[in-house]
């Protein structure tokens, strides 16, 4: 892999990761047409750069999760989402082989496309932190779905909420908040996989770690504007742009 390839791919993770169009359909595309393979342990820090991003920008939100767990209600609906997530995420894993990754992710994308459309119906006044708890749930069932490739996991969570009627900025908050055991999870996995399989130690790190850096920056910038963003707009832009991905995986897919 050359420089410039780990600085592409470092950039396209820190930008797809938050915004709701599928950083792992859009890792997967980028393969196709780079031509080049992302192995597993670039990946694995790829994921990294992107975790240590999270904890950056929303750390107000994750010093009180962890340190308060008693008197805030964030770690426990984080971990009330995260159940139906991991069961969904690991029959994914044990049921979805890879080779079905280029038909699906067409399906994928369009799913993308149809959620961000239509997510902006209704009010947004409802509480995130006030039972019952089925908004909670549904974000959990949501993220758990979207390890499909192409359908974005930001973007499901966002949309499910929206659903729900609860209110943008807290729905934007908790978003990114379930991505820090899901990031975390999918990082343990891989570091697994590199093991169990003796993935061979990368020759030139330099693009490696580049793509990390690159990650993290990148995944900073966006998940401060994006956030910001969310507060009184529109996801239906991000559902135009899943046109151009849409397209281009169907063209790969032949």
């Amino acid at each position: 892999m050359s420089v410039w390839q780990g600085i592409f791919l470092g950039v396209l993770q820190g930008l797809t990761e938050f915004l709701p169009v599928s950083s792992s359909g859009h890792l997967f595309l980028a393969e196709k047409l780079l031509g080049c393979e992302v192995d597993v342990f670039f990946n694995l820090l790829l994921h990294l750069g992107t975790l240590f991003a999270v904890v950056t920008v929303m750390w107000g939100p994750v010093r009180k999760m962890i340190f308060h767990p008693f008197t805030d209600m964030r770690l426990g609906m984080v971990i009330m989402a995260s159940v139906p997530t991991f069961i969904l995420a690991a029959a994914a894993e044990l049921f979805l082989p890879e080779e079905w990754y280029s038909w699906i992710l067409p399906v994928g994308f369009l799913a993308t496309a149809v959620l961000l459309f239509f997510s902006d119906k209704g009010k947004n006044v409802r509480p995130l932190y006030a039972p019952p708890y089925t908004h909670v749930w549904a974000a959990g069932i949501a993220q758990g779905i979207a390890v499909i490739p192409g359908l974005s996991r930001s973007g499901s969570i966002l949309s499910v909420l929206n659903f729900f009627g609860v209110k943008k900025e807290e729905s934007a908050e908790f978003a990114f908040l379930l991505s820090l055991p899901v990031i975390l999870a999918g990082t343990v996995v891989k570091g697994y996989k590199a093991v169990v399989t003796d993935a061979p130690v990368v020759s030139n790190m330099l693009p490696v770690l580049l793509g990390m850096l690159v990650a993290y920056i990148v995944g900073t910038v966006c998940l401060r504007l994006f956030i910001g963003y969310l507060k009184n707009k529109s996801l239906r832009p991000f559902a135009l742009y899943m046109i151009l991905p849409l397209l281009l995986s169907i063209l790969t897919a032949w």
